[in-house]
């Protein structure tokens, strides 16, 4: 959904491009344009969601990146849209949750990954 018109509070902070920061500082502010983008992202989110617990019958999804940092202004709306659009005896059971491991989820990762391609390495005859 393209969105014309000029943020009142964005423009009050002085601020220029948005990023989720930004957009997550207004809404904490209650610039109503910054919480309904929030909340349209979140069902995009939901709706992506709903296939990959489609696809793979998960019980859980873990959300991470930068914008899990304010996941209490997002994660409902990805909640709400999943329950509402996905298969009820599919997703009725889902948990979705922020990862615990915040800005260390790509080293723990790359770890793991390391450490299995090791196994194989170390598995094969030279």
């Amino acid at each position: 959904m393209r969105r014309t018109g000029h943020l009142k509070l964005m423009q009050e902070l002085k601020i220029g491009e948005l990023n989720a920061i930004d957009i997550c500082t207004a809404a904490k502010m209650g610039d109503s344009f910054s919480i309904s983008l929030l909340e349209e992202t979140g069902e995009y989110l939901g709706l992506g969601i709903i296939n990959l617990i489609h696809l793979f019958n998960t019980e859980a999804v873990i959300m991470g990146g930068g914008v899990m940092n304010e996941s209490e202004l997002i994660l409902p709306s990805i909640r709400r849209t999943v329950q509402k659009h996905g298969i009820q005896s599919m997703v009725e059971r889902v948990k979705i949750e922020k990862s615990c491991l915040g800005s260390y989820a790509c080293v723990v990762g790359a770890t793991g990954l390391f450490f299995c391609k090791a196994d194989e390495l170390a598995a094969q005859p030279h």
